[in-house]
């Protein structure tokens, strides 16, 4: 078997972006992309550090069944803006990634079905005043789901929530009386 040369990290990142998106120089590297489509692809944290470190905003970014981790996530941040974000099947993903989520800047969609992020990883949005959507699986009883999301959307009343496909809003001011 051929030994694999030691690349340097601009060589390692250089081979990266000719072999996942045929660009030939780091130069060449867009700084907005509308959907980045990265659905099932064999992409690790660092490598998604090069694509934040170079592509400066993005519209829709869809990690759909990928082994991004928590790490990976935290990368995100760095993005001046990130409007859409899908994880939906990402194993590797837990609540331990919120708190990186809640510092994306300009995010309105989240998709995180089918990852181990549940209810309770949603209370380190409470800060993120542009969500507008959020997509949640949990395994936790129906009551205890409802008595949760009573709470989240008080302290969140411009999103909508979807958690194993039951939407949750916050109550109109008439919905109260």
């Amino acid at each position: 078997m051929k030994k694999k040369k030691n690349l340097s990290l601009r060589e390692e990142e250089d081979l990266f972006w000719r072999t996942h998106f045929n660009i030939h120089g780091i130069n060449e590297v867009p700084e907005h992309v509308g959907h980045l489509n990265l659905k099932e692809a064999d992409i690790t944290d660092e490598q998604l550090l090069y694509i934040v470190t170079r592509i400066r905003s993005i519209d829709m970014l869809d990690l759909y069944y990928t082994t991004i981790g928590n790490e990976g996530i935290r990368h995100l941040a760095i993005l001046e803006s990130l409007k859409e974000l899908r994880l939906k099947g990402n194993t590797a993903i837990d609540n331990g990634c919120m708190p990186y989520i809640s510092q994306i800047k300009n995010l309105e969609f989240l998709h995180v079905r089918h990852t181990a992020v549940n209810v309770d990883g949603l209370k380190e949005l409470f800060y993120s005043s542009n969500l507008k959507t959020v997509l949640v699986s949990d395994d936790d009883s129906q009551d205890n789901i409802d008595i949760k999301m009573m709470e989240i959307t008080t302290a969140m009343p411009h999103c909508e929530f979807s958690i194993n496909n039951i939407i949750y809003m916050p109550k109109q001011p008439w919905e109260l009386l």
